[in-house]
């Protein structure tokens, strides 16, 4: 099986870590980077071109894709809101 790559973005550190620990579990999954906002967030993504990646960034991320021939990133966006409007 290929290996998956991801950037996580999480403002929270304790988040952050927790969620590298679980995805590093996994042995076709690897974390190539972390960032704790959106700006820094965009500049890994550029760089590292993971798998996946997740956050507010996502429309952003998804506009300077559009028309450009690079590697399309998937996303997961977590969250423990339940309330619709905030999701």
């Amino acid at each position: 099986m290929n290996q998956i790559t991801v950037v996580l973005i999480e403002d929270h550190d304790l988040t952050c870590i927790g969620l590298v620990a679980v995805i590093n579990q996994f042995e076709n999954v690897q974390v190539v980077g972390d960032a704790c906002n959106g700006d820094e967030g965009l500049k890994l993504l550029a760089q590292t071109q993971p798998d996946i990646d997740g956050i507010e960034i996502t429309k952003q991320l998804k506009q300077s894709q559009k028309n450009s021939e690079t590697k399309r990133t998937g996303v997961i966006i977590l969250t423990m809101h339940e309330n619709e409007d905030s999701v």
